[in-house]
């Protein structure tokens, strides 16, 4: 496969990152926070506003957001701005150990970190597990590129990220001890060496130095970023503690079914399971060290975020890194592949693409549960027939001109179609329509009116005082950090679990279920707060219609912004009753 001269090594790297950053940072900042979110976000907050809160186990997303905060305001965009940024730089990873996967199959790599769904959602979530998982995977390549010093710098880094961290290293040791059991060949790293130098005049490099030279480097980068350049030295005290997280995970249940995890590897990174697991074959066949190594380190990070009690859809990352490279190992193969009936071939492509993209809308239709038994009946006749066309037409092309053609063509179409599903995952799972859909990448549940619910108090203390954050703001009964990173701006916010007898705050925030006491003093508005779809309920019927337009069930959870009467403009002429939600 040949590209225009223009067209080299280093535009498709350019390409690939600002690929990555438009579907990183497309609307990053229009869906409020989750609590999970949240939770992080207010740390760095906080330490901005020097309220000394203690530092959790993502010390280094924390150390590296209140910077961002004391530069530019908090906001959304701004609490996931540097998981963005760091996701974003994950597909120039390869660079550095190109000569070991191979220069085409790094390039093809970029695109494929670029354009996963899984690490693109998290690369859109506050926290610290893309810091964890960009830079640990920096740290590997820029260690096989023999960069012992960037390679010491992304593990500090990465250790600041949190359990994630933790997570992948035990995942990565198992392997290698692993490896050694069931004696697999060593993997031979091709170390850059000046062909126009005699490599046996190169004299012998110390083996202790580099990784000295690491260890130092990773010593230095946390106490810096610990500290926050000796700034804020409370992290430092917080520096290992994702490695605590990470075991106490191991005696906590999370709620998350390992059945989530597995269709979430089904659906949402198909088209790299399915090469992946090509290679992986291939691999066992033609006994090739580095593809074989790379499907035992899938395995037993599978194996391991199943197992794990914690164990959250995200912790899938460390399974896509080394399916990732064996993917793009497999797809290198296959584009430099010569077919010797190419037309037929092409033909056989589009083919199962036509018919494909017909069979997809009568599974809309489906999906959409419109219709009568018969009407049902014969969409599904439809589908039967298209495939039996198309399992005809594969026979007669391998029967007219070759089984090859025939087994390229099925596969190039396959593989468009799973490319067009990519983009359709993609465009569902980082949420970056307005609408809300259910998504197995999801961490925490939505709040997709907390947006609605602050701007709605911010025009009531525009009006009544002139300046928004003026209103004392009664929060009662509710622990949600993303309600307290909703009113981040009301200074005059207090938690109690009752309101007391003879208090009337400006504003109370209660749970839809109650209502402060003196309630005809107040006017009630109810906001719906959490949406989450519960997939341990999901009946089978429901199985389709999320699959073809991710559509489930939402179980939702509302509560009511309670206003004093004479805040209102209004208000100080007469007093109006309380009107419920």
């Amino acid at each position: 496969m040949k590209l225009p001269k223009w067209i080299n090594e280093t535009t498709l790297y350019v390409i690939a990152l600002g690929l990555a950053l438009v579907i990183r940072l497309t609307n990053l900042g229009h869906l409020p926070l989750t609590d999970g979110e949240a939770n992080w976000a207010l740390q760095a907050l906080d330490s901005v506003r020097g309220s000394h809160p203690w530092l959790g186990a993502q010390v280094g997303y924390v150390q590296l957001t209140s910077l961002l905060f004391f530069i530019t305001s908090p906001s959304n965009l701004t609490a996931r701005l540097w998981p963005a940024l760091l996701g974003s730089l994950l597909v120039l990873s390869p660079v550095f150990a190109r000569d070991t996967i191979g220069r085409k199959a790094a390039v093809i790599l970029a695109f494929a970190l670029a354009l996963d769904p899984g690490l693109a959602v998290v690369s859109r979530q506050a926290g610290g597990a893309m810091l964890a998982i960009a830079c640990a995977a920096l740290a590997l390549s820029a260690w096989i590129g023999r960069k012992p010093v960037l390679a010491g710098c992304a593990v500090g880094l990465a250790i600041m990220g949190g359990e994630s961290f933790w997570a992948g290293l035990v995942a990565l040791l198992i392997t290698l001890g692993a490896a050694r059991l069931l004696k697999l060949p060593a993997i031979e790293f091709n170390p850059p060496v000046n062909q126009l130098v005699d490599a046996e005049n190169i004299p012998t490099e110390n083996p202790g130095k580099p990784l000295r030279s690491s260890i130092i480097a990773a010593v230095a980068t946390i106490v810096l970023l610990g500290s926050l350049f000796f700034i804020s030295p409370r992290g430092l005290g917080s520096s290992f503690a994702g490695l605590a997280v990470y075991f106490k995970g191991w005696v906590t249940f999370s709620g998350v079914s390992a059945l989530q995890l597995v269709a979430a590897l089904l659906i949402y990174e198909s088209l790299a399971l399915l090469l992946g697991v090509w290679g992986a074959v291939r691999a066992s066949v033609k006994a090739e060290p580095l593809d074989r190594f790379l499907a035992l380190w899938a395995l037993i990070a599978l194996l391991l975020s199943l197992f794990y009690p914690s164990r959250q859809v995200g912790d899938l990352c460390w399974v896509l890194l080394p399916l990732l490279i064996l993917a793009a190992r497999q797809l290198e193969r296959l584009l430099s592949i010569e077919v010797s009936f190419k037309l037929p071939a092409w033909g056989l492509a589009l083919l199962v693409v036509i018919i494909s993209t017909f069979l997809w809308q009568n599974l809309q239709s489906l999906s959409q549960g419109l219709g009568d038994t018969i009407y049902i009946e014969n969409h599904w006749l439809v589908i039967i027939i298209g495939l039996f066309i198309l399992a005809i037409a594969i026979m007669l092309v391998g029967w007219g001109w070759s089984a090859q053609a025939a087994g390229m063509g099925s596969l190039w179409g396959l593989c468009a179609l799973l490319v067009v599903y990519l983009i359709f995952s993609i465009s569902h799972a980082t949420h970056v329509r307005p609408d809300v859909n259910a998504e197995l990448w999801d961490r925490d549940y939505n709040v997709p009116q907390a947006g609605l619910l602050v701007t709605s108090l911010d025009r009531l203390s525009d009006t009544h005082a002139g300046r928004i954050g003026s209103l004392d703001v009664t929060v009662v009964g509710i622990q949600s950090p993303a309600l307290r990173w909703a009113l981040r701006n009301y200074r005059d916010l207090t938690y109690v679990d009752q309101l007391p007898a003879q208090s009337q705050p400006s504003v109370v925030i209660t749970q839809k279920e109650q209502q402060p006491q003196l309630a005809a003093s107040y006017r009630g508005e109810g906001f719906l707060w959490y949406q989450y779809t519960d997939w341990s309920s999901m009946l089978s019927s429901e199985y389709l219609p999320w699959f073809i337009q991710h559509k489930a069930t939402q179980q939702k959870t509302s509560l009511v912004l309670w206003v004093r009467t004479d805040v209102f403009p209004d208000g100080q002429a007469s007093a109006a009753p309380a009107a419920q939600p």
